[in-house]
């Protein structure tokens, strides 16, 4: 087989990843960190260090939240990275629009507390 052809090299490529899949799933995982969050693994190792293994907003673990991994969470704007968050945080903060404006309302909303 011969990788100078396309549909050659894209043959061996799914051969080599099926027989290789955990060094696929860490090429995979690097390249995705890299082009979407622009950092390494190392780097996200490390921020999950720092953060002592737990959600940025709620202290969930990894384990504790919804696939088992905490998430990289950014500014979409300026593409800064955040830190990690668990999955139900990270949804919270994109549902309310991602900005300072939607948190302080739900907050006011919170201590109104009700119809009282």
């Amino acid at each position: 087989m011969s990788r100078s052809q396309p549909e050659g090299h894209a043959a061996y490529m799914k051969v080599w990843r099926k027989a290789n899949p955990d060094k696929w799933r860490a090429i995979a995982r690097r390249a995705h960190l890299k082009k979407k969050y622009g950092i390494t693994p190392e780097q996200y190792t490390e921020m999950l260090e720092f953060q002592e293994g737990t959600c940025a907003l709620c202290a969930r673990t990894a384990a504790q939240s919804r696939y088992g991994v905490l998430r990289v969470d950014h500014d979409h704007t300026t593409k800064r990275v955040r830190g990690l968050l668990c999955d139900f945080c990270n949804r919270a903060l994109g549902i309310l629009g991602d900005n300072i404006v939607g948190l302080e309302r739900v907050m006011t909303y919170l201590r109104r507390g009700g119809y009282e």
